[in-house]
């Protein structure tokens, strides 16, 4: 019953909403007469506690809380510098005035590519890169506890061999996938302070923090760090065990266990742009997996093949995608309550026009196109401050100018730039807009999070329309049921570039003006909600 009232309201609030769909990203306007908790945004503010210790271990960088002094710069492989014990910590989101006391948990685990932010030649690798701050906000709106973790990094991406890359990036995964064991264990401990339900704990990784989410739903066997790829010279794992301890966080000479007697299992795993190690760990009985990756992601790949250091173009370790896992997944019967849950949304039926659901169920493609670069987009959720980049990057010792050894600009908003054209804070919460419309009321199906109370909701239709699209002069908008107050056209930059107002119809006609041509995000503001679509002017 509960899961047939959730589709009826999704069903209902698609006559409600708009789809923003190019190539790229989908995003929704609507109009909503009711809200449902862990669906929808129903809290406006939310209460913040940073840097909170959620757990100590042993630091191999001096970044990131590390106790380890920086003094001369070290190499980057993590033992160049002495392991020293010391703090992890982590920023919590709770949604404000919320009197409810048997909350889930979402953690989101931050990208990467397992080394410093900048350091790693990238624009984001923290739990306050923008997209991470947004989608913890996301959550604590809809009535989640949320919390973004930092985690150990350090490895050498710059190893003579392929057994040596493969050693020190293996190890980092898996020291961060203790970490956020840690941090499970942490809120279990605490689940009276927090408010959670510990049975209800959900995953959500970012980039890299989508291998960490990936692994950590199907690493569960010490023996599945012992296959062939995984093995060194002399035919042993390259994950040293009596250093680093067993795949459940336990002991290792160089590895702290917290909060014994507390289990590390999680309800569900969410993954942007990650991969998974390999596709033998998924197996019947792990959590429900929920997938988002852009088609063509030079990065990690989308179906299977090798995952290639974004600092030297080097090759690591042949990984499967969003896309082998997810089907894996169905197959094995792991995303059965999503499959039979019929979502008839219109970001669902777009997903299942590429990945047919039947053997796709819980994948969503973004279909972006290709750079001026050459290149495809990998992680278009993502945005920055190149002021703060540049400058950061500049006092790490980074150059502003010139090219490295692979080729792409020093300069870190420039190389970010080459995968992530057009970078916005627009842009990214529109990529965001979609992973939460699609992930949310799947998160809160294979939670139990619905009782039956669903509100019903009025079946009027409340579409927007714009003709034409592609725009060459003119053009209309027009919006069923309701009057539009005001439209602005919206640059992906968040720039406004034209502005109607006091305009008091259905259906208003437009001057096109000065705009100038390209990709544009149309904003309506009606006498009962807003929209937002996509548009082009040639």
């Amino acid at each position: 019953m509960a899961i047939k009232k959730l589709n009826n309201k999704l069903k209902l609030q698609s006559m409600k909403k708009i789809v923003l769909s190019a190539v790229a990203a989908l995003s929704i306007g609507y109009a909503a007469q009711a809200q449902d908790r862990y669906v929808d945004e129903v809290f406006t503010t939310v209460d913040y506690t940073f840097g909170t210790v959620y757990g100590q271990n042993y630091h191999f960088l001096p970044f990131h809380d590390s106790p380890i002094t920086p003094g001369a710069p070290g190499p980057i492989p993590p033992l160049g510098y002495t392991p020293t014990i010391g703090n992890m910590t982590m920023d919590v989101y709770q949604p404000g005035g919320d009197t409810e006391t048997d909350r889930p948990l979402v953690l989101v685990i931050h990208s990467g590519n397992f080394l410093p932010r900048y350091i790693n030649r990238s624009a984001t690798g923290d739990k306050g890169d923008s997209s991470v701050v947004e989608l913890a906000n996301r959550f604590a709106k809809r009535g989640y506890v949320t919390a973004t973790p930092r985690y150990r990094l350090g490895w050498n991406p710059n190893g003579a061999t392929l057994v040596d890359r493969t050693r020190s990036l293996l190890t980092a995964v898996y020291r961060s996938i203790h970490d956020i064991q840690t941090c499970v264990r942490f809120f279990k401990a605490n689940a009276a302070t927090y408010k959670i339900d510990p049975t209800k704990i959900i995953l959500v990784g970012v980039g890299a923090g989508g291998y960490v989410t990936n692994a950590y739903a199907t690493l569960d066997k010490q023996e599945e760090t012992a296959l062939d790829k995984f093995q060194d010279d002399m035919g042993n794992s390259v994950i040293d065990t009596a250093v680093w301890g067993g795949v459940n966080g336990m002991g290792g000479s160089l590895n702290v266990y917290n909060h014994a007697g507390f289990s590390n299992d999680v309800s569900t795993v969410v993954n942007l742009g990650g991969a998974l190690g390999d596709i033998s760990w998924l197996e019947a009985g792990d959590v429900p997996m929920i997938g988002f990756h852009c088609w063509k992601d030079v990065f990690a790949p989308y179906d299977s093949g090798t995952v290639i250091v974004p600092t030297t173009g080097e090759p690591v370790v042949d990984v499967h995608g969003t896309r082998q896992a997810i089907k894996k997944a169905v197959a094995l019967g792991n995303n059965a309550d999503l499959v039979a849950a019929n979502f008839t949304d219109p970001i669902s039926l777009r997903a299942y026009s590429l990945n047919v659901k039947a053997q796709y169920e819980g994948l969503y493609e973004f279909r972006t196109p290709t750079t001026p670069a050459g290149l495809e987009e990998g992680s278009p959720w993502d945005w920055w401050d190149s002021t703060t980049v540049v400058a950061t990057g500049t006092l790490l010792g980074i150059p502003s100018s010139g090219v490295g050894s692979n080729g792409s600009p020093n300069n870190l908003h420039l190389s970010g730039l080459l995968t992530n054209p057009n970078m916005s804070a627009t842009k990214g919460r529109l990529y965001i807009d979609t992973i939460m419309k699609f992930a949310a009321p799947r998160i809160a199906i294979v939670n139990g999070l619905f009782d039956g109370s669903i509100s019903d909701i009025q079946k009027e239709s409340s579409q927007l329309s714009v003709y034409p699209n592609p725009i060459s002069a003119n053009f209309s908008v027009t919006v069923l049921n309701q009057n539009i107050q005001s439209v602005k056209v919206i640059d992906l930059n968040g720039r406004t570039v034209q502005f109607y107002n006091n305009l008091n119809s259905g259906n208003v006609t437009l001057e096109r003006g000065d705009i100038a041509a390209g990709t544009y995000i149309l904003d309506v503001n009606t006498t009962n909600g807003r929209f937002t679509r996509k548009v082009i002017f040639k």
